[in-house]
């Protein structure tokens, strides 16, 4: 019975591992805009490759440079071997992103396995913490909130396995935890709120407190602190700029503000109801028997701490996607209910395997698919005629380190100002970037060489897109038209 539960869960880990290898290849773009101008373009701007006007974040230093550097790093390593193409370079990052996400889960499954003796359960229990479909596509973002909780789960991994008190395991997880607090300053309140409970529990002496957890974490506060002052090129403690831009000069507001209940709502719907309602009553239930659990301590302070905050996004919240997991599943052991044979997990199971195809063979972000079939197809220089809108505005390449140089944009205000002295020969490319745009260049009978979304795509979603939808597709129109 042994030997088959282990082939179990070596088919499990294979499978995991297969899915996030087929995430990480297909997930092109990103999350959140942060995703790439906080962290790629930060690492590539510090090795020369794009020059972009600082943003508002550089002005004000209130970002921090150790993940950065880390993709720089690994940005030299493939340039090394002679690879400048930048989708492949993004989709290797995104592949470190996705192994690193998925180590530090398993690592942190490990603290669980004693309670999951049943045959079938630790197989089971490894399915629903490694392949929940928003767990996948987060592990394969470049994003510090990505980096950051993988770092949390290792460093608690490091010192909650160490029941002998190791003080080189100890140092080892102090130091994990102040590089996840490096990558993404709030998670220092899951940090904080792990070590008081651990110091608490164990009774720590005072000296092995300096030793093991203030001594790595100063050493470390301080490396962060000049490489920070390095990169922007003066002294700076980020962590103090960032509070003051974002929460004391209530610069987060700015990108809109949402009820204190908003979290609850959006992990019912955007996560669909069958993993919304088991997470939160399953995290309730929870806390209300085992409120003084490292799990619970942790959950607690950061999730009230998120929920005060004006402005609100699921990302912020993601560094808990490990811990309230395992809280629900824990919770759904102790009731007997965690079963393949239970009429909810099959179901979960069915309805999580549909959304995860969903995201696996989706991009985060179509319009790069966009960039990567312009850059890859033209060689040569080439006109792409784009439309004004009422403000004389115009869609623009933004993303600079995609965006193929050969390529010039030229505003008009209709398909009709254009001008057979404008262009070689009778046919022009057009460049539409919303669906009323598409639907315009399809109405005036020009022919589609791309579109993301793709045009079966399209054709099969009409009614769940609006005029405004973002649309990035590529024509080949002509004046005789």
């Amino acid at each position: 019975m042994e030997s088959s539960s282990i082939i179990k869960e070596r088919y499990i880990l294979i499978f995991v591992l297969t899915v996030n290898i087929i995430m990480a290849w297909n997930s092109v773009g990103f999350h959140h805009p942060d995703e790439h101008y906080v962290t790629l373009d930060y690492a590539l701007k510090k090795m020369q490759m794009i020059s972009t006007p600082p943003s508002w974040e550089e002005v004000g230093r209130f970002r921090s440079w150790p993940l950065p550097l880390v993709f720089s790093f690994f940005i030299a390593i493939i340039k090394e071997i002679g690879v400048d193409n930048p989708f492949q370079i993004v989709t290797f990052l995104r592949f470190i992103s996705s192994m690193v996400g998925l180590w530090s889960t398993l690592k942190f499954c490990q603290l669980f396995r004693s309670h999951f003796k049943q045959v079938g359960e630790w197989p089971l229990f490894l399915y629903f913490m490694n392949l929940p479909f928003f767990i996948v596509f987060m592990h394969a973002r470049t994003s510090s909130d990505n980096w950051a909780t993988s770092f949390l789960l290792l460093g608690i991994y490091q010192i909650q396995k160490n029941k002998e008190q190791h003080l080189l395991n100890n140092v080892i997880g102090s130091v994990i935890l102040t590089i996840a607090c490096l990558f993404r300053f709030q998670v220092a309140i899951i940090v904080a709120s792990y070590l008081l409970w651990y110091l608490f529990k164990t009774r720590t002496k005072w000296w092995n407190i300096f030793l093991q957890f203030l001594l790595p974490i100063g050493i470390i506060s301080i490396i962060g602190f000049i490489i920070d002052s390095w990169c922007y090129g003066q002294w700076t403690f980020v962590p103090w700029n960032y509070y003051y831009y974002t929460l004391h000069g209530n610069k987060i507001s700015e990108f809109g503000v949402q009820p204190f209940y908003w979290y609850f709502y959006s992990i019912l719907i955007k996560l669909s109801p069958f993993w919304g309602i088991p997470l939160i009553v399953g995290v309730f239930y929870f806390l209300k028997s085992r409120i003084t659990h490292w799990l619970s301590i942790c959950t607690i302070p950061f999730f009230i701490f998120h929920s005060s905050i004006s402005h609100k996004e699921l990302r912020f919240i993601f560094p808990l996607s490990g811990f309230v997991t395992a809280m629900c599943f824990l919770e759904a052991k102790k009731y007997g209910l965690f079963t393949v044979k239970n009429w909810y997990v099959k179901t979960l199971i069915f309805v999580n395997s549909g959304l995860l195809l969903l995201f696996l063979f989706s991009p985060a972000y179509s319009p790069v698919d966009f960039y990567q079939f312009v850059y890859e197809q033209f060689k040569e220089t080439t006109t792409f005629y784009v439309l004004k809108d009422k403000q004389g505005q115009h869609v623009k390449f933004e993303l600079s380190y995609y965006t193929n140089p050969v390529i010039r944009l030229s505003p008009v205000n209709s398909l009709s100002d254009i001008k057979i002295s404008d262009i070689k020969g009778e046919r022009f490319y057009f460049f539409a970037s919303n669906y009323a745009q598409y639907l315009m260049a399809k109405e005036n009978k020009c022919a589609p060489i791309f579109s993301a979304p793709s045009s079966n795509m399209l054709k099969i979603i009409p009614n769940f897109i609006n005029k405004n939808s973002n649309v990035w597709a590529l024509f080949q129109c002509s004046l005789t038209r």
